[in-house]
């Protein structure tokens, strides 16, 4: 069995990945080939959430793990525009 692990050392599910572009520094998150975040990984910010991110609770926790913040911080910050929501 293969033990899959994040780069932050979390045991993770074979169909959630994480995809780092050096050209712009922006780090993916992927559930089940779909996309559910991007963040800018210098700053360690969340700069959008696709509309998949509330689609389940294990989304939603892979999410808190890959953007360090609860489901419901990351609702205010949607709230307020601080992370906007893209459609795909």
């Amino acid at each position: 069995m293969i033990d899959f692990k994040s780069i932050h050392g979390y045991q993770v599910d074979p169909n959630t990945i994480e995809l780092y572009d050096s050209v712009s520094g922006h780090t993916a998150l992927y559930n089940y080939g779909k996309l559910i975040a991007v963040k800018d990984s210098s700053l360690g910010k969340c700069l959008y959430v696709t509309n998949y991110w509330d689609y389940s609770r294990t989304t939603m926790k892979r999410l808190n793990n890959f953007i360090n913040q609860s489901a419901a911080e990351t609702r205010k910050q949607i709230q307020s525009g601080e992370i906007d929501v893209m459609e795909v």
